[in-house]
């Protein structure tokens, strides 16, 4: 999901489908927090202070003009396989690394049309994109971590395409012989912790228990009371995950993690970094 700027340019794995472990990307971040910011304004960042471990926006370019701030870690995603994101992929990934980026995200959320999802529903004309532009060009380079394309929590959508966890296998199953170094999942439902954790597990479990997971995007319903109790536990189960990598709750924009002027951290906020 992701609904602003982006919408206007806007397993039981198979056996193939991770080739032998891949040499461990440098760690290029001083914060060993799993803690992300999702971000679209760069100038946020940095109320996030030293909490947090990583930052992404839905793009390959940064925009900070520079390294990010705090020795934090950009992670460029390549949004979709429409023109206009790979015309700059190649030139703005490189800038990236230049900047200290040791990890990669694929496509948001080909799952879904509508809400931020890039609508990608042929599962093979993701795989043949993601082959194409990514494991294709940085698959050899060992010092560069690969996710795969990120899945909501869906199951069907109203046409009865498959989405969620079912897409997610069926990509690593036709992405024979890609470096899948983890999987990214998002969830939006009712506050419920639980479910929450048991269905990070079913990805996990999605890429045959073998394959880190990254909660690039999730959100409860509800008042700030109810996401504030709810991120309290969540984040708590999120840290002690073995197999959960790296998370960001969604995100840093004003009324959400940052106050209604855009220029603090909301309580929200706030809470999301003290744990």
């Amino acid at each position: 999901m992701f609904t602003s700027i982006l919408s206007l340019g806007l397993v039981s794995l198979l056996a193939t489908t991770s080739t032998a472990a891949p040499t461990p990307a440098p760690l290029v971040t001083r914060s060993s927090s799993k803690k992300g910011v999702a971000y679209e304004n760069p100038s946020v960042v940095p109320l996030f202070g030293d909490k947090v471990g990583w930052c992404y926006n839905w793009v390959s370019a940064s925009k900070f003009g520079s390294s990010p701030p705090n020795n934090i870690e950009f992670v460029p995603m390549l949004h979709s396989d429409e023109a206009m994101w790979t015309n700059v992929w190649k030139a703005e990934f490189e800038a990236s690394y230049s900047a200290g980026a040791r990890h990669v995200l694929s496509f948001n959320e080909p799952d879904q049309c509508g809400g931020g999802g890039v609508c990608m529903k042929d599962v093979g004309r993701t795989v043949a994109a993601h082959k194409q532009w990514i494991d294709g060009p940085i698959g050899p380079r060992t010092d560069v971590k690969i996710g795969a394309p990120a899945i909501t929590n869906g199951e069907h959508d109203e046409n009865g395409n498959i989405m969620g966890i079912e897409y997610l296998k069926q990509f690593l199953a036709g992405c024979s012989g890609c470096r899948i170094d983890f999987l990214v999942a998002h969830w939006y439902k009712e506050p419920n912790v639980t479910e929450f954790i048991s269905h990070i597990g079913n990805v996990w479990k999605a890429g045959g228990e073998k394959i880190p997971v990254w909660v690039t995007e999730f959100a409860p319903y509800g008042d700030d009371a109810t996401k504030k109790a709810f991120l309290a536990e969540a984040v708590n189960e999120l840290d002690a995950l073995p197999y959960v990598e790296r998370y960001a709750y969604h995100y840093a924009t004003n009324d959400i993690l940052l106050n209604a002027a855009g220029n603090e951290l909301s309580d929200l906020g706030a809470a999301y970094v003290s744990k």
